[in-house]
């Protein structure tokens, strides 16, 4: 039988990512900290995201023009923040 050894540091991430996890689930099932915390800027197409799972979506020239926070700040991620805010899974 083959042994499995753990080192402090990754029995420590793993409690950490555990904590994490139940925090998150305790906000709402759907809760993603992605769409508060990361975005990937797609300028030449002017499309926008932050979890990869959901597809892009397309950043109005409107909206950057009136706020520049916009690239990352979209109208329709602060919907999706919204609804995982009220416990369900954009």
């Amino acid at each position: 039988m083959k042994k499995i050894y753990f080192n402090k540091a990754s029995i420590d991430i793993n409690k950490h990512y555990k904590k994490v996890e139940k925090t998150l689930n305790s906000v709402g099932c759907g809760m993603c900290l992605a769409k508060w915390s990361q975005v990937t800027l797609q300028l030449h197409t002017g499309m926008n995201h932050s979890c990869h799972h959901p597809t892009l979506h397309p950043i109005s020239k409107k909206e950057i023009l009136r706020d520049p926070s916009a690239l990352h700040n979209t109208r329709y991620k602060k919907l999706k923040r919204k609804e995982m805010l009220e416990g369900k899974r954009p």
